[in-house]
């Protein structure tokens, strides 16, 4: 028997129960702390490329709308006589992609309120209701989401 093997119960083990249960939770935090800088890194991103649009190019399209037209009826319009005009879109709106981030954080406390409450005192009514009210929040965004990306504009661009 090694220096790190040790008896519990007369079943052997390698390390305690207790030090391999430290050593998943730590690494479980250095996986989320992991995704967190991840995020960080992308949202710096986007507040630094959005913050630093001085020509005022931020989504903006050259196209013709081709909301319900085929590539040919464009290229028909454009061997016409047309041309392709510059649009330039506002942005998605702020205030439902705040609103889908508001609601899966909403989600997300729900499910973790279900579960600490569940484990804290035992109640499995409470596992329910924050199982299902997180369930219903999850849907809520991707109707929103839907919502987002059926506002985005389609466009063609030929060259």
């Amino acid at each position: 028997m090694t220096t790190t093997e040790q008896h519990y119960d007369g079943i052997s083990h390698h390390e305690a129960p207790e030090v391999v249960h430290h050593r998943q939770r730590l690494g479980i935090w250095i996986f989320i702390a992991g995704d967190v800088v991840s995020m960080c890194a992308l949202l710096f991103t986007y507040l630094y490329l959005r913050g630093t649009n001085t020509g005022g190019h931020w989504m903006s399209i050259e196209g013709v709308p081709a909301r319900g037209r085929t590539m040919e009826q464009i290229q028909a319009f454009l061997e016409d006589g047309g041309s392709m005009v510059v649009n330039h879109e506002s942005p998605l709106s702020r205030g439902l992609a705040w609103s889908i981030a508001a609601v899966v954080v909403a989600s997300a406390i729900t499910l973790w309120w279900g579960e600490r409450t569940y484990h804290s005192r035992g109640e499995r009514m409470s596992l329910r209701v924050g199982t299902s009210g997180a369930l219903l929040l999850t849907v809520t965004s991707l109707v929103l989401i839907v919502m987002q990306l059926r506002s985005v504009p389609q466009y063609w661009r030929t060259e």
